[in-house]
């Protein structure tokens, strides 16, 4: 990086105005996600969730395959059987194609909505994928492995 260029940004406050701009962004895809958690969490399935709750949020910017992460996560009162609560997480995921294993992906980023039920027993999640599998509702749905 060049002097000119440090000293341009300085002089237009490059970075606080990113900086700004990144949070903008955050807050409004927090809030976007957090009216979803409300609709599932008041819904069908309102007897495992605390109304009451304020959803953790995760923000996680990493350099590799996983190139960001911004998600909400909502107990319930489900316990596994190894004695840890099951949590919902919704996000949205920046990854490499790779990592998705997608070789020809025309963009240099694969983006995504996710949720998972973390520490759910495998047979859930098994449940879970094969339903989501066989589902005609969506064209573009994947499953994971975790």
């Amino acid at each position: 990086m060049s002097e000119d260029v440090i000293a341009q940004g300085l002089h237009a406050d490059r970075y606080v105005k990113a900086v700004r701009l990144a949070e903008e962004f955050e807050t409004a895809v927090f809030a976007t996600i957090s009216d979803v958690l409300d609709v599932v969490t008041a819904g069908p399935a309102a007897a495992v969730f605390d109304q009451q709750q304020t959803y953790s949020e995760g923000r996680f910017r990493t350099p590799g395959p996983t190139c960001g992460t911004l998600r909400l996560e909502a107990a319930t009162t489900e316990i596994n059987p190894d004695g840890n609560r099951l949590m919902l997480n919704m996000g949205l995921e920046w990854v490499t194609p790779e990592a998705q294993g997608l070789q020809n992906w025309p963009d240099p980023l694969l983006r995504y909505a996710y949720y998972k039920i973390r520490h759910a027993p495998a047979e859930l999640f098994e449940t879970v994928a094969i339903e989501t599998q066989e589902s005609t509702e969506y064209e573009t749905i994947r499953v994971g492995t975790e």
